[in-house]
Parts: C-alpha cells; structure tokens; sequence
C-alpha cells in the first residue's frame, strides 16, 4: 500500500494494458465480502507488479520467471507464477481490509475529496473514455481506484499521522532520519577517455590526486560550490556539475561510493572510484538538514518508518474476514496470461 499516488498512476496505466475490469463470463469482481468487492482491474495490476518484480527473486532474470523457484522463507519455495498469483491475491485482500477498516473507524471521504475524485475520474474519462471501453473498463472502476488510495491514505494517516492512534512522534522521525540519511554535495570525473576507453593508472592517480587536494580544501572550510568552480577552471574542456543529496545513501549509489561516505566523517570530504567514475563527495552534517526536510517529508518518512507493520495489520485483518475469491477470474487472468500481455 506503499505511495499511493504513484501506485494510482500505474494501476490506471496497467488497466490501460490489461483491461477487462468489467469483461466476460467471469465476471467484474475478482474479491469481496458482503457488502465490499474489489474489481478484477486491481487483481491484474498487482499480478503484473509481482510479475515484474520476480525477475529480481529467480536464478536467470533473462528466462521467464514463472517456472523457476523463488524462495518464499527458509523452509518454502514457489515457482514464479504461484509467487506472482499469490501475493496478487494478497494484496487484493489487503484493499478488502483497507475498505473494512475505514467503515469501522468510520473513515469516508469529505464532500471536498469526492469532488476533486470527481474531477480526476471525469477528466481521466473524458481523455481516455474510448479506450477505456473498447476494453471493457467501466467509468466505475477508475472511479474505485481513486476512492481506495485515497481512503488507504486515510486509514495509514488515522493510524500513524500526528493524531493517529499509533502516531509516529516527531522525534521518532527526527531519530530515523539522522541515523539512516546523508547529506552529501559530489561530482564525478569520467575515467574513460575521448575514445572510450578507460584511462591509464597513472591517469587516474593523477586525477585521484587532484581531488583529494580540493577534498582537503574542503574540509578545511572552503565551499563544495568553490570546490567545483576551482576544478572547472582548471578543466575548462571538461567541466563538472555538482551534485546535492539528501537520501538513504544505499538507495542513490553503488556499495563502494555507500562505503566511502559511511566511512567519512561529517563535515569532510572523500574520494571514491568506481569502474567509470571518480567522485569527490562532500558530507554534511545531516542534523542541519532535519527540521527543513521533516517539513517538507514528514509522511515519507512516516511511510519508510510504518509501511511494514500496516501492512502486516492489514494481513492480519484480511484474514479475520469472510472473503470469497473468483476462482473463474483466478484461473483466467493467470500469470500466464500476464506474461503474454505485458510482453
């Protein structure tokens, strides 16, 4: 149930590929209980997420996933289409809880989020209309979507927002922000020449050597800003860009340049190599960035902190209703038939 938007953005682009939301003999639900049912769009896009996500679980990404084992704990393997249809199935049932949930806490939306939901389900309509029904997907199922993600963002925030029961508290996000985030300024010199190939060792000690000296001018208090500009104006036929980031330094760069930045101490600078680069990487002092980032990144962060246990919450509420699968649609819209329409 991670990033919402993003997950609106490509369940509108999957039912645009796989369609058949309200299609055939096997009818336009694919979930439901009593009184919910989510449509088979939500299935198929989930199978097709999981389905590309596999070639990251199997032996040979360059083969079909759906044969080959995929290890599921320490004692259980699947094979990559059961991998794929279970955890779609999963996630459906998740959306089942999600839905479950807000009726009883009594979440709905305002007449303001109906109306703007209005809005983008009209507009997304009226662009896309005749593709939509040359497909089978009905104006209801966009509008599905857009009310689901938008009810899950309730529902997380009524459970970890700043007045959620669980509430994530500021200093809980100030903790985790500090301790798993950099901030770093960097450029990089290409190490390969004109001709593309790679440059002599003594060539790369030299530039080794001469970023290492503005490394030095760094930490002895001159800005990365005239860092870069001192390079530049020694290289006026090949000149660098810096860089700014403020991230989970393992999710930006490779585990050589992660090393060198864990290892340098804040407020110094560092050089590191890779196969085709050679960077120059200032650290900052991350705790100057933590109140402007939280302002900005509070709900982030709030999601990298609790997205696991919601969705273990979720698991664990989908299991406590009475939900009845379409085996039908199961058996038809099978991984299979995934693989031979993303294709």
């Amino acid at each position: 149930m991670k990033h919402t938007k993003k997950l609106l953005a490509a369940l509108l682009a999957a039912l645009m590929v796989f369609g058949l939301t309200s299609c055939g003999s096997v009818g336009k639900w694919i979930a439901k209980t009593d009184s919910i049912e989510v449509p088979v769009g939500a299935y198929l896009l989930n199978e097709g997420m999981y389905y590309q996500y596999s070639v990251y679980y199997v032996s040979d990404s360059s083969k079909s996933p759906l044969k080959q084992e995929i290890k599921v704990d320490d004692n259980t393997t699947q094979t990559g289409a059961e991998w794929v249809q279970s955890n779609a199935m999963t996630a459906v049932k998740n959306m089942v809880a999600v839905l479950s949930e807000c009726r009883k806490l009594n979440i709905t939306l305002t007449d303001d989020e109906a109306a703007a939901i209005k809005e983008n389900v009209d507009t997304t309509w009226d662009s896309n209309s005749a593709t939509y029904e040359k497909i089978g997907i009905a104006k209801s199922s966009v509008r599905f979507i857009y009310e689901f993600n938008k009810l899950n963002e309730k529902l997380f925030d009524a459970k970890y927002g700043p007045n959620g029961s669980s509430a994530v508290k500021d200093s809980e996000l100030k903790s985790y922000f500090e301790e798993k985030y950099t901030s770093v300024e960097y450029f990089t010199v290409s190490l390969k020449g004109s001709d593309g190939k790679a440059l002599s060792d003594d060539e790369q000690a030299k530039i080794k050597t001469e970023l290492e000296k503005l490394g030095d001018q760094y930490s002895s208090g001159t800005s990365f800003d005239d860092v870069t500009a001192a390079y530049n104006k020694a290289h006026s036929d090949a000149t660098v860009t810096a860089n700014s980031r403020i991230a989970i330094a393992s999710n930006v760069f490779s585990t050589d340049v992660v090393k060198a930045i864990d290892d340098c101490k804040e407020g110094k600078a560092t050089v590191v190599s890779t196969s085709n680069y050679m960077y120059l990487i200032a650290k900052h002092k991350i705790a100057d960035e933590t109140a402007d980032y939280l302002k900005e990144n509070a709900t982030t962060l709030r999601h990298e902190l609790k997205d696991s246990d919601y969705k273990a919450e979720l698991e664990e509420a989908a299991k406590a209703l009475t939900i009845t699968e379409n085996d039908a649609a199961v058996k038809k819209y099978s991984a299979r038939w995934i693989e031979k329409n993303i294709k």
